[in-house]
């Protein structure tokens, strides 16, 4: 793999026990987003992240992915 790879600190994802969530912002001057929480409740998950954004000459198009128990409840993002 490239050095690109190596940035991340991927795992093994076992799809029948787990769900990827992701959240990408568009491509701008320099931006970031972060998922802060993620609250379980009795019929959905609640998904908090916060992006922020700052003046740069680098267009970047973050994003952040991370993984959950595999569910059948509603999943909300705020």
């Amino acid at each position: 793999m490239n050095s690109l790879y190596d940035q991340y600190n991927f795992k093994e994802i076992y799809f029948e026990k787990e769900i990827i969530i992701g959240m990408i912002l568009e491509t701008q001057d320099g931006a970031s987003i972060e998922i802060k929480a993620v609250i379980e409740e009795s019929e959905k998950f609640i998904v908090k992240s916060e992006s922020m954004t700052f003046g740069t000459l680098v267009q970047t198009q973050p994003f952040f992915i991370i993984t959950i128990p595999k569910t059948e409840k509603e999943i909300i993002f705020e």
